[in-house]
């Protein structure tokens, strides 16, 4: 049975690593037959850049429907950590979110 896995790479260096994620699960699709379908959605600041909402509602029945997820934003403060660990705001902060994303992650499980 095909399994859905939901992307978000959200901001700063997260589509970054996530890509690398991605590029191994094709990786184990083409050689082991790993049965996925990948599917990508906004969380996060590029969501509200694209629609005005941080966790848009389309994100939302798209999280309700996977099996899996592949969470590559720091939703919850809008924040990257540099190298050097510097912690640096990158987007504003979107006050309660983490408890509605987090609601959709248990559901889930």
């Amino acid at each position: 049975m095909t399994q859905r896995i939901l992307v978000l790479p959200g901001d700063g260096i997260g589509p970054e690593i996530v890509a690398e994620a991605v590029k191994i699960l094709h990786a184990l699709q083409r050689d082991h037959g790993l049965d996925v379908t990948l599917e990508e959605g906004l969380l996060g600041g590029c969501a509200v850049d694209a629609t005005g909402e941080p966790y848009p509602a389309r994100t939302q029945a798209q999280a309700r429907a996977a099996e899996a997820l592949i969470f590559g934003v720091d939703a919850t403060t809008g924040a990257a950590t540099l190298l050097d660990g510097t912690r640096v705001v990158v987007k504003v902060q979107v006050p309660g979110i983490e408890d509605v994303i987090a609601a959709d992650i248990a559901a889930l499980r």
